[in-house]
């Protein structure tokens, strides 16, 4: 069973400032930096945080409860989602970046050509307005 399986299926929900959020809300989160403090890192801190609380280490037995295998299991779908937010974050400021670059060369070609043409001479400037 997938991950998202895992969750849809126990129904996971995600403490947050604006209340209880579904797994499918997360998508619609900022990384970070939410005003309200609804953000993707705050709710993994948090939830980081329960996971530590819970956990406590023992020396000769551990105590894994159905609450601890929960809360990992909603920290490794927020690891997943911000992940994937992560990459597509990376592809939107490389195709940015291809659009400026793009531009450049255009505005550079533009100005080639200019030059280009006010190189010719009149006899070929008035041959080419004839032709068009």
């Amino acid at each position: 069973m997938t991950l998202f399986q895992k969750a849809t299926r126990a129904k996971l929900r995600f403490t947050s400032a604006r209340g209880e959020l579904s797994t499918e809300q997360l998508w619609d989160l900022a990384l970070t930096g939410a005003k309200d403090g609804c953000d993707l890192n705050t709710i993994a801190i948090a939830t980081n945080k329960a996971i530590k609380e819970l956990d406590e280490e023992g020396f000769v037995s551990s105590r894994a409860t159905p609450a601890l295998s929960k809360l990992k299991l909603k920290l490794e779908v927020l690891k997943v989602i911000i992940e994937v937010k992560l990459k597509e974050e990376e592809e939107r400021q490389l195709t940015a970046a291809k659009a400026i670059e793009k531009q450049k060369v255009l505005e550079a070609l533009s100005e080639h050509d200019d030059k280009a043409l006010k190189n010719l001479s009149r006899e070929e400037l008035l041959a080419r307005l004839a032709r068009l």
